[in-house]
């Protein structure tokens, strides 16, 4: 049966006995799923960037943890390193294995710590279609069939102890019953541990890993 946020809910209110509401109860578990899904890197999304402004090179993505692909009027571009848009501002900058009209994305942010995206080379048209595969920071579950279905597409079932015991934890510290929330904190960190690297495996993929020199 899979699980629901009211199970979550259940949990911490009735079989752990903390005497909260199921409100707070759920405040408890979202700041744990935030944490679990978010070192994951598991809630991952295709997004619609935008389109291109000739001679704009950055373009900024609200929420976004990380990205690992970008494609620019159905292009893909590969991924390049923080210094790349200088050196190629210079005329030193090359790469091979890749065809005419194809870049690079860097991963950046603005002065105003927006993060984003830099394309080089900068984009001399208008209009271009921008998307990207990214890890996003994950909305909050609610107590309803919404939260449900997120819970169910974002976690797999058997770290979901794991994520009752991290609100726990928080419960357990509060209540001043430090040995409970460290062991409560142990299963969360090695439940999440374990789920990073589930994820990672399962985006990776078989095959040889890209080295980029």
């Amino acid at each position: 049966m899979p699980e629901t946020v009211s199970g979550l809910q259940d949990a911490i209110v009735n079989e752990a006995s903390f005497d909260v509401t199921p409100t707070q109860a759920l405040a408890w578990i979202n700041r744990r799923w935030r944490s679990m899904v978010g070192r994951a890197r598991a809630y991952r999304k295709t997004l619609t960037v935008g389109t291109t402004t000739a001679n704009v090179a950055f373009y900024p993505l609200t929420g976004v943890l990380e990205v690992y692909e970008v494609t620019v009027a159905g292009i893909p571009y590969s991924r390049g390193r923080r210094g790349d848009p200088y050196f190629n501002t210079q005329g030193e900058l090359a790469w091979t294995g890749m065809g005419e009209g194809r870049g690079l994305f860097v991963p950046d942010a603005n002065a105003s710590a927006t993060r984003g995206v830099t394309l080089v080379p900068t984009p001399a048209d208008t209009g271009s279609a921008i998307s990207a595969f990214a890890a996003l920071e994950p909305p909050d579950l609610t107590a309803d069939s919404t939260g449900d279905t997120l819970l169910a597409a974002v976690i797999d079932g058997e770290f979901v102890e794991a994520l009752i015991a991290g609100a726990m934890a928080i419960g357990y510290r509060r209540e001043g019953n430090l040995g409970l929330a460290r062991d409560n904190d142990q299963m969360f960190d090695s439940g999440s541990d374990e789920f990073m690297r589930i994820t990672r495996r399962r985006y990776r993929g078989p095959g040889p890993t890209q080295i980029r020199v």
